[in-house]
């Protein structure tokens, strides 16, 4: 019996000495080689080293092996990150390793260089297939297995599955976990992470006096039942797929329904595989309702002039940086360059189109007068485009004499012109025209330079000046024909849609003539110098043509007068007619392009495999299927990690959007795998997985505890002793202030408003989201850009913060409300206008103390509003900008 025990106690060793060599070539070695040494020492790189395996690395390169196992100071990579060896420092033209990152590379040399084949959860062989098996196996693309719940001491009794997994983290590293978090504390906490407003007084109340053991829980079923709920979470979910109202002049104009349609699903805890499928295919999974229809708005959300869609589905929803591939294999993670252009050909595969919300009547109707208005517009545009070429030819026709008469302008010093004007029989805003353009010294053509030169003479006959002045006429005269040839030829061929032509232009200096006399807008405020637009051309024609555009104008007008507000619709996509396969684009050159690559999903959910989807479609929902499917290891993690960061202030993987080998590993790798299983195993509910982790003791920690040992152990909380200090959002700190003050409009849906109206009283999800000009005040507090897809929030605290709530008229404002709002609860009683603000702001009764201090501001405050001054000091106070 001993000897059978002492037999599993040296496996059980050997099986933990394995983990743990593992879990240091995982969590240590290999980041600190893919983030430092594979860039250039990939596949036989630079020096003839190859760093991705150990053979790699004993055999070395042209200064010999790179590794000495058990030896540190004889191992070449070692005295290179050290910068001890003579010539050789690394890395190559970047600062010198962290002491931390050199430190665990001498350890992991001076205990043998043990490289595992496979890295991953319970990985423990050792073999030499290096970091492309590392990459194949690495632990987020393992499958994913509902852990057992860890197990814990006879004394201790978590109350939840996740508690345990914390607690058991907790005794492996030596920490204790800190002290609960006051009712009061936890209730504005869970109310703030769930509808992101404060606790009304009721709700406040109603917990403080409920003293059952399902308090709790009624508060977040209560909380998950508002709609509410749904406006907080949208706000997350927007972040990830970069929302935006506005962008350029290319807005989608109800883009908004896209939004509101998040907030809708959200409440109605649409299970998140529909809710991903819904983006891809709502046209395809709902058929008769628009339910999920508007999901497809998602697609309008791409920045007009780049395709990113294929970043922001394999970031957002795989937790992969697919992007990295459109040029080469992946780096790092096993994504091949045929994968990224396999998920582009599904994109680029559909086209964007409408569903209205209206009856086929209405449609009918409005696109009936639709096209009457346009067909009136284009009928308008024709007649100013032939009547502009009519003005040109004139123009030109007319060159010598403009030429003459400015040279007299611009000799006599006569300021206006308008008498020269009238004797050379010129137009006297053409002639100002050509007097500014005659001044301009530098020119790249030589077709006025004798016309300059003898301008600048002063003996010059009168038959020499008009000699030149005909000449530059007819170079003119001549240059506008030429184009006018040219541009009907390219017509021509243009129309003959051969992907090879070649389109035929003046020769370059004709061209840049041409284009500083007559061009249209060709760069940033500047045209052509006698380039008439819309509205200037009217008046420069004769009296009949002036007379028919106004016909045709007036006829717009009226045209336009009875047509009514455009129908409600969707922005949406559906297939091309045609689903054409990406070719790759070699180092991601448009104009070199590879082999054609079937559309299919990323490969490495596919055993490796490349799977294509059928040719007569594009492929989205044979996409949106293969994200979802149980099987895929990454989906269900990279959502149930989003959540628990959210409520946390980070994840469980800190890298939220990137779960490959240059991210993060998970401080709790079985959590994740319990929280993923639970999600798919409720249907993929997501208002479960918030209740699941909301009723957890570790959600009700406080952050208000400091522990040396702990602090010592784990200052960065990633074990989870304590709460984490969050401050408020941009969107939270705005609604919140509205909130409280009586003032906030809680309508939920409809078109966006601008932030800095001052009437808008609307949640901050309803202000507009504009890409070129964002919100001052939004992104002072940390609002993310727009145009990029992102994984959280990054706080920052700065002075301009601090200033903005102390002299913003905003806060002042809001300040002022709140006044009013306790001077009609309570009267003017300083007491209880006092205890109901605490009530309001913090959710809490003030102290008798901070009662006392309140009162003595009161009476002793010199402003004659000092109701208002104590408000606005409530309100910048960190106890309101931040929830424990």
């Amino acid at each position: 019996m001993p000897i059978f025990l002492i037999g599993v106690s040296r496996s059980a060793l050997h099986a933990d000495e394995s983990r743990r060599t593992v879990d240091h070539f995982t969590n240590r070695i290999l980041p600190i080689l893919t983030d430092h040494c594979l860039g250039c020492h990939e596949d036989s790189g630079l020096a003839g080293l190859d760093m991705t395996s150990r053979a790699g690395m004993l055999k070395g390169g042209e200064s010999g092996p790179a590794l000495v196992p058990g030896v540190p100071e004889e191992s070449l990579l070692i005295q290179a990150v050290r910068h001890t060896h003579p010539q050789i420092k690394m890395p190559l033209d970047e600062p010198k390793l962290d002491d931390s990152e050199i430190a665990a590379l001498v350890e992991w040399v001076k205990t043998g260089a043990s490289w595992p084949t496979v890295v991953g959860p319970g990985a423990s062989r050792e073999g030499d297939e290096g970091i492309a098996q590392a990459r194949r196996n690495f632990w987020s693309l393992e499958p994913i297995r509902k852990p057992s719940i860890a197990q814990t001491p006879s004394n201790e009794s978590p109350a939840t599955a996740i508690d345990a997994f914390v607690f058991a983290k907790q005794i492996e590293m030596g920490l204790r976990m800190g002290p609960t978090a006051s009712r009061e504390e936890w209730l504005r906490r869970a109310c703030m992470d769930l509808i992101g407003l404060p606790p009304t007084r009721r709700q406040l109340q109603e917990f403080l006096t409920d003293r059952s053991d399902h308090a709790r829980k009624k508060v977040v079923d209560d909380l998950l039942c508002s709609p509410h709920y749904g406006e907080r979470w949208a706000r997350h979910w927007l972040d990830v797929v970069r929302y935006f109202d506005v962008s350029y002049k290319n807005s989608p104009e109800n883009i908004f329904r896209y939004r509101d349609w998040v907030v809708e699903a959200l409440n109605k805890d649409m299970p998140f595989d529909v809710f991903v499928k819904a983006h891809f295919a709502g046209d395809l999974i709902d058929s008769a309702e628009h339910e999920t229809r508007a999901g497809l708005g998602f697609h309008w959300l791409r920045p007009r002039l780049r395709e990113d869609r294929v970043d922001v589905v394999t970031r957002g929803l795989l937790g992969l940086t697919g992007a990295c591939a459109e040029c080469h294999d992946h780096k790092f993670d096993p994504i091949p360059t045929e994968d990224y252009y396999g998920l582009l050909g599904v994109f680029t595969s559909t086209e964007f189109d409408e569903f209205p919300l209206a009856s086929r009547e209405v449609v009918a109707s409005y696109r009936e007068k639709s096209m009457q208005l346009a067909s009136a517009k284009e009928q308008v545009t024709e007649f100013i485009a032939s009547q502009r070429q009519s003005l040109e030819m004139t123009i030109a026709a007319n060159t010598g004499r403009y030429l003459l008469a400015a040279r007299e302008v611009m000799l006599n010093g006569d300021p206006d012109g308008t008498s020269i004007a009238a004797r050379y029989d010129v137009r006297a805003e053409i002639l100002e025209r050509w007097i500014n353009y005659l001044r301009l010294d530098q020119k790249d053509y030589g077709f006025l330079e004798s016309w300059g030169s003898l301008t600048r003479r002063r003996n010059v006959s009168e038959r020499q000046l008009n000699q030149e002045a005909i000449n530059v006429q007819r170079d003119v005269v001549r240059i506008v024909d030429d184009k006018r040839k040219l541009d009907r030829q390219n017509q021509q061929l243009l129309t003959n849609k051969n992907n090879q032509t070649v389109l035929k232009t003046l020769a370059t200096e004709e061209a840049l003539f041409w284009q500083d006399l007559f061009a249209p807008p060709y760069e940033l405020h500047r045209t052509g110098v006698l380039y008439f637009d819309d509205d200037q051309i009217q008046p420069l024609l004769t009296k009949a043509a002036s007379r028919r555009l106004d016909e045709l104008r007036e006829e717009v007008n009226r045209l336009d007068a009875r047509l009514p507000d455009k129908y409600p619709f969707l922005h949406v996509i559906k297939d091309k007619r045609k689903p054409k396969d990406e070719r790759v684009r070699i180092r991601g050159n448009q104009q070199r392009l590879g082999d054609s690559v079937p559309r299919h999903t990323l490969t490495v959910l596919t055993g490796g495999q490349v799977k294509p989807f059928a040719h007569d479609r594009s492929g989205r929902l044979e996409l949106a299927e293969s994200i979802v499917n149980p099987e895929n290891p990454l989906t269900a993690r990279v959502i149930a990690n989003r959540v628990w960061a959210w409520h946390f202030g980070r994840g469980l993987v800190r890298t939220t959007s990137d779960f490959g080998l240059r991210g993060e590993r998970p401080t709790h790798p079985e959590l994740l795998d319990y929280l993923a299983s639970r999600l798919i195993e409720n249907d993929w509910s997501l208002k479960s997985l918030h209740r699941e982790i909301m009723l957890s003791d570790c959600y009700a920690l406080t952050a208000n505890v400091y522990s040396t040992s702990n602090q010592t152990k784990d200052p960065q909380n990633r074990y989870l002793w304590r709460a984490n200090r969050q401050r408020l959002t941009a969107e939270a700190l705005r609604d919140t202030m509205l909130f409280v003050s009586g003032e906030l409009d809680t309508t939920i849906g409809g078109p966006p408003l601008a932030l800095d109206d001052p009437t808008n009283y609307r949640r901050s999800l309803y202000g507009i989201i504009d890409r070129v000009q964002s919100d001052v005040v939004m992104t002072l507090f940390d609002f993310p850009d727009p145009a990029q897809s992102s994984a959280n929030r990054i706080p920052t605290n700065v002075p301009v913060q601090r200033l903005f709530l102390l002299n913003s008229r905003f806060v002042e404002e809001r300040a002022a409300a709140l006044a009013r709002r306790l001077e009609s609860v309570v009267g003017l009683n300083r007491r209880r206008q006092v205890r109901l603000a605490y009530g309001l702001v913090y959710s809490r009764e003030p102290s008798k103390e901070e009662v006392r201090a309140s009162l003595e501001f009161l009476a002793s405050c010199q402003s004659d509003q000092p109701l208002e001054r104590f408000c606005h000091a409530l309100l910048i106070s960190n106890e309101f900008l931040f929830v424990n």
